[in-house]
């Protein structure tokens, strides 16, 4: 994982970067810890609502939950990404960006969910969401927004323990309420969702309350900051919510063609997928401030080979036990999910090693090229769904998912190979899987300085 020290362009030597290499691992596992136990409560909601809910009820609440998120990214004009890029360079003080982040949270939130509400009205059978439920969706967007962008402002600062506790205390807040709620009222859609939500809103707070920023409560429209984070993150909006897309998509497609009960299954399978790509999404959220203050591109090739080893073996060895993994988790009701996991995995791979480029490509600006590729990878995804949910039902979700990831990894590679000697510095190499036993053992490498 650790490149060997060469010279480079900033001056740094061979020292500095072993040193920087070190410190980017430790903030990769200190960000994998948190991550890794947000994904874990996470899944434990998962399986706690397929077996309480059903496929049905499970899948009900999982597109409602999918819009949701789906919706904020949509919505928020790339300025989640943003906050972290001027924060990292120094442009935006903490101040500033909070006072931002609260003004922002309450125009866009609230305008997101008149939005969904309008839409619902306009055409009720494409969501498919009952408008009670849909109400109690619309009055947490404004509560997402704050803690997405709190913990943008958190991780530009470095502070990678605060941005993993608020994921932890929004999943464990989720998982604590439904087990419960359940035991004293009884579990529903309606009820799961609103928990679901909440968890947002106390998750912000408790953000809010680690990162100590003075004048937070004094929402600001900063025009000149506003319009510089605009730029950047427009650029970035379309490479975001493109990618976005491309995982969440085929999951309300699913249950508009084929209903809840096979969304549900699909979702079993996706929430698998989303806790497999924790590897690469803590990886690429270490990357992208260190490329926003001049780390040149050796670091992320690194990177991309390290998880290239991690997550292939993680998918290697997740599709070998799929069928009884599924089945102790979820229940026999589920287990069509196992078949679609396997056929998703050459895809989990495939997104998973884009996610680390993507990274990369967010900290430099985001080229303009990188955005056409995930709208091609989109346009390729859900065309080929399309084409085989028909004749092969939801197991065409799968096979057109794993193309399409598979063929966004090789656009990927292709923008990032003129920035390294060559696509061998992309191959892992024996080293690497040395330098990742030693990180496992807490070592690190033989010749890193400390952090």
């Amino acid at each position: 994982m650790i490149e060997h020290p060469q010279p480079n362009a900033h001056g740094r030597g061979a020292a500095g970067d072993e040193i920087a290499r070190s410190r980017f691992a430790g903030d990769v596992s200190l960000t994998f810890a948190g991550q890794a136990a947000t994904y874990a409560l996470a899944f434990a909601s998962t399986i706690a609502l397929a077996r309480l809910l059903g496929p049905t009820g499970r899948g009900t609440v999982a597109v409602a939950l999918t819009l949701t998120l789906t919706l904020v990214q949509v919505g928020s004009l790339g300025l989640i990404t943003s906050c972290t890029y001027f924060v990292a360079r120094g442009q935006s003080t903490p101040r500033s960006a909070a006072a931002l982040a609260l003004w922002l949270s309450l125009t866009l939130g609230v305008g997101l969910g008149c939005a969904l509400i309008a839409f619902d009205e306009i055409a009720p059978n494409v969501v498919r969401v009952e408008r009670t439920t849909l109400a109690i969706v619309a009055v947490g967007f404004p509560g997402i927004l704050y803690m997405l962008l709190l913990q943008a402002i958190a991780l530009g600062r470095g502070r990678t323990g605060v941005y993993s506790a608020a994921g932890v205390y929004r999943a464990g807040a989720a998982v604590a309420v439904l087990l419960v709620w359940e035991a004293v009222a009884g579990l529903s859609v309606r009820s799961a969702v609103a928990i679901s939500i909440g968890a947002w809103w106390l998750a912000a707070a408790l953000t809010l309350a680690h990162l100590r920023i003075p004048g937070w409560w004094r929402p600001r429209f900063d025009v000149v900051l506003v319009s510089e984070m605009l730029r950047y993150g427009l650029r970035v909006y379309g490479g975001t919510v493109l990618g976005f897309l491309l995982v969440r998509l085929d999951l309300l497609l699913v249950n508009g063609y084929l209903g809840s009960r096979e969304a549900g299954v699909y979702s079993v399978t996706a929430a698998i997928a989303e806790a497999m790509l924790l590897i690469p999404l803590v990886v690429g959220l270490n990357l992208l401030p260190r490329v926003a203050r001049g780390v040149g591109p050796a670091m992320s090739a690194s990177a991309f080979r390290a998880t290239a080893i991690v997550l292939g073996g993680a998918c290697i060895a997740v599709a070998a036990t799929a069928a009884p993994m599924v089945k102790i988790l979820f229940g026999a009701e589920f287990s069509d999910a196992a078949e679609l996991l396997q056929l998703l995995a050459p895809g989990i791979l495939a997104l998973g090693l884009a996610t680390v480029l993507s990274h990369h490509f967010a900290g430099e600006g985001y080229p303009l090229r990188v955005v056409t590729v995930s709208a091609v990878a989109l346009v390729i995804n859900v065309a080929l769904t399309l084409a085989l949910l028909g004749p092969l039902g939801v197991r065409g979700a799968a096979i057109a998912s794993s193309i399409s990831y598979v063929l966004f990894l090789v656009m990927q590679v292709r923008l990032f190979l003129p920035r390294i000697e060559g696509y061998q510095m992309l191959i892992p190499r024996w080293c690497d899987v040395t330098d990742l036993v030693r990180l496992a053992r807490g070592r690190g490498s033989d010749d890193a300085a400390p952090a």
